[in-house]
């Protein structure tokens, strides 16, 4: 494989990961590391996937905190810092099929909720309780987003609080997952790269996804949603 392939599809990758990410507030993981797998290992592409979605998630936050619910987010955060050790004790501790099904239980849980307008309880401990579960998931099957989603949507957001709210609480998972790639040795030369063109496309692909996103109300952002929760589903089975 030559590098200029690896950097292309890295490029057009990321520009449908970013606008991804901007129209229903996740699946930039889920639109990227099946794409990135089919010039790249599994390992690299996840990789690749946690560092740019930090970079992608804080450029989200820096634009859009002050629609940030910032009681939720702590209460998600306090959650999640717990859940992401708890994660790597499952991935070593779990069979890889039994992972596989957790996210796509998760990933139908969610679905649920958002179809048929379920309302999760709004306490601190439903909270908390969701923010370990993505936490858990992070770092044991790469797809954390699903249960952030269900929780979020069920307590009617406005779109922009919405995905403000989810995108804070990504840029810590995968800052901190960021910081552990590094700091273990596991960026390599061909990640690098891969980082390299994502970077570069992310402004068009950032400017693309913003005009999109403003030109849709919540009816279609749950639909939006709901597309992106069956792709989350059919790359987990398809590709795991």
């Amino acid at each position: 494989m030559t590098l200029s392939l690896l950097l292309t599809v890295a490029f057009f990758s990321a520009t449908l990961a970013v606008v991804s990410q901007l129209l229903t507030g996740f699946g930039f993981a889920l639109v990227l590391i099946p794409l990135l797998m089919l010039v790249t290992t599994p390992a690299q592409a996840v990789g690749t996937t946690i560092i740019l979605g930090a970079v992608m998630c804080l450029a989200m936050v820096w634009r859009d905190h002050h629609h940030i619910d910032r009681v939720k987010l702590m209460e998600l955060l306090v959650g999640s810092i717990v859940g992401l050790p708890l994660g790597i004790v499952v991935l070593s501790w779990l069979p890889p099929q039994w992972l596989k099904w957790l996210v796509v239980a998760s990933v139908l849980c969610a679905l649920l909720v958002v179809l048929v307008n379920l309302t999760i309880r709004n306490r601190r401990s439903t909270t908390t309780g969701i923010g370990l579960l993505s936490g858990i998931l992070l770092t044991s099957t790469g797809i954390n987003g699903p249960p952030l989603v269900a929780l979020l949507r069920a307590n009617n957001y406005a779109p922009s609080t919405y995905r403000a709210t989810l995108a804070a609480i990504f840029t810590v998972q995968n800052g901190l997952g960021s910081v552990l790639l590094v700091g273990a040795g596991k960026v390599d030369t061909t990640m690098l790269a891969m980082i390299a063109a994502g970077l570069v496309a992310m402004p068009p692909a950032y400017w693309l996804g913003e005009r999109l996103f403003h030109r849709i109300n919540a009816r279609q952002l749950r639909w939006g949603i709901i597309v992106m929760l069956l792709l989350c589903l059919g790359s987990v089975l398809v590709f795991r």
